[in-house]
């Protein structure tokens, strides 16, 4: 990705956000996971907690 890309981030947080998920659909392709079976499988695991949040 070109470092001009992170431009249209938004700010600081979203650009580091960006970072890290582009990391993790990096990472899954080096260990050839398909990336978005991988974060469906990791939503769906971790959603369930969200709900049980309160406030």
């Amino acid at each position: 990705m070109a470092r001009n890309n992170w431009l249209f981030a938004g700010s600081s947080a979203g650009a580091q956000r960006a970072a890290a998920i582009y990391g993790v659909i990096t990472a899954c392709k080096l260990c050839r996971i398909d990336p978005f079976a991988y974060l469906r499988e990791v939503l769906d695991r971790v959603s369930p907690h969200f709900s049980q949040v309160p406030g």
